[in-house]
């Protein structure tokens, strides 16, 4: 059947291959400030099925036959975590149903049948998410999984479970700190659907089809908390004038292992560029901290990615990036003492001192 198999095979092995590489490369690091953790997303679009060539089998006898599709529609919804690294691993639930346009048989004329193909998908998605600008990603990555497949014909109605895979690429734009809006495009193949109609004859077409659509994704970790520790500058405004010849001082704070700057963070992070201006700061001292959950090592590495997107962000701003140092001191210096696994807000923070 036009050689899809090896398409097919080469599709299925691919997406094995890039969740396989993605546990390996779980431990990568990057310092975009995307947030991390869970996510829930729902999408919907149009669906094309690719014409198919298939068999009818009566007895000892085959008869060819090529199918042509209308455009469909697909509503698909998705649940999945994102790690610091940028991938992401996700299970996508999928709902595509296209009508038949007309059957061939043997090369000759495409005749009208009153057909209907519908498909239900369950499949693991692994993801990388291409930082491209503030807030626009772009993702690539695979799946993998299987297919219901019901053809509702004049002739019977049938349903088949089959091995599939994908290919995915999108677009994603942060609307606000906790909703994207994205556009998927998916290749979608499976192994070829049959259909015992009778003990006599079976059926069976390539399953292959291609998928657009658009959809919102929801953060659902804690985003940055809505107060600041009395000890430190609120994140509502400018800090306290500090006693002349002494260092000032603004905070930020980030949500559970995040790094992304809230839009109040950034409102604190343009603050200190502002007045880093006005009073000629020679130096800037940058420094990420984090609560007590999880192990050193990984609150050491959320640590340097805070501090790192503070910086940029005062690059950004027009802060020269040598007189920026930007350190992370994990979870050692705590500004509300807890035992260790012990989740606190005001912990998860960045310091800015201007000297």
């Amino acid at each position: 059947m036009r050689g899809s198999s090896v398409l097919k095979n080469v599709l299925l092995a691919s997406a094995l291959g890039l969740s396989a590489y993605a546990v390996s490369s779980a431990d990568a690091r990057n310092h975009s400030g995307l947030a991390m953790g869970w996510y829930v997303a729902v999408e919907g679009g149009a669906s094309w099925i690719e014409d198919a060539d298939g068999t009818v089998d009566i007895g000892p006898n085959t008869f060819p036959f090529e199918a042509q599709f209308d455009t469909g529609w697909a509503v698909l919804t998705e649940a999945g975590y994102r790690f610091e690294s940028n991938w992401r691993v996700e299970f996508e639930l999928g709902y595509r149903d296209n009508n038949v346009d007309c059957v061939s048989f043997n090369g000759g004329a495409c005749g009208g049948l009153d057909a209907d193909v519908s498909q239900f998908t369950q499949m693991v998605n692994v993801l990388y998410d291409v930082p491209l600008t503030d807030n626009l990603t772009l993702s690539l990555g695979a799946g993998f999984g299987g297919d219901f497949v019901t053809a509702d014909t004049p002739f019977f109605k049938q349903t088949d479970f089959v091995v599939a895979g994908q290919l995915i690429a999108g677009l994603n734009l942060a609307l606000t700190d906790s909703i994207d809006l994205f556009v998927n495009y998916r290749y979608f193949v499976a192994e070829d659907p049959h259909f015992d109609i009778s003990p006599f004859v079976e059926a069976g077409f390539d399953d292959a089809k291609h998928t657009v659509t658009i959809g919102l994704r929801f953060d659902l970790d804690a985003d940055e908390p809505e107060y600041a520790p009395a000890s430190a500058p609120s994140a509502m405004g400018p800090p306290p004038p500090a006693p002349t010849g002494e260092p000032k001082r603004y905070v930020v704070f980030f949500g559970f292992n995040k790094a992304n700057l809230t839009l109040k963070a950034q409102a604190v992070v343009a603050e200190a560029a502002a007045t880093a201006k006005q009073q000629g700061s020679a130096a800037i001292l940058v420094t990420g901290h984090t609560d007590t959950i999880g192990s050193n090592g990984y609150n050491q590495i959320l640590s340097e990615r805070r501090a790192d997107i503070v910086k940029h962000e005062l690059v950004r701003l027009g802060i020269p990036a040598n007189s920026i140092s930007a350190v992370g001191k994990g979870k050692t210096m705590l500004l509300v003492q807890t035992p260790d696994h012990t989740w606190e807000d005001r912990n998860r923070r960045a310091t800015i001192d201007l000297n």
